[in-house]
């Protein structure tokens, strides 16, 4: 039964897989966020679970910054803390909380645009 063989490998193949998807959900901060440690001017933004890209349509441009709909934060231009994004997407990077408190309850660390703003 060569066939049934297969077929447990490729289940298990594709359990592993979902597996490993599930855990790299839970620590993500620096598959994607890897041009934020790597680069000397950001890396001070970055720790293990601290930084990911927000949803699309969570940031507004308005007349004096970027607006984090979900946290109603503005991030005004010319802020320290912001930065040109690697890719299209916005970034957000945040202090994790003492007692522990998941990304993205911390206040803001890092925050990036990306180059055409929106």
């Amino acid at each position: 039964m060569a066939g049934a063989d297969t077929m447990r490998r490729l289940l298990r193949i594709a359990i592993s897989a979902a597996l490993l998807g599930g855990f790299s959900l839970a620590a993500w901060a620096h598959g994607g966020a890897e041009w934020i440690m790597n680069d000397p001017k950001t890396n001070h933004c970055c720790g293990p679970k601290d930084c990911a890209p927000l949803e699309r349509g969570s940031v507004i441009v308005t007349q004096g910054g970027y607006m984090i709909i979900p946290r109603q934060e503005l991030i005004p231009f010319g802020h320290k803390e912001l930065y040109t994004s690697a890719d299209d997407r916005f970034w957000l990077c945040v202090h994790l909380e003492e007692d522990g408190a998941a990304w993205p309850n911390g206040p803001t660390r890092c925050f990036f645009a990306p180059a055409t703003g929106v």
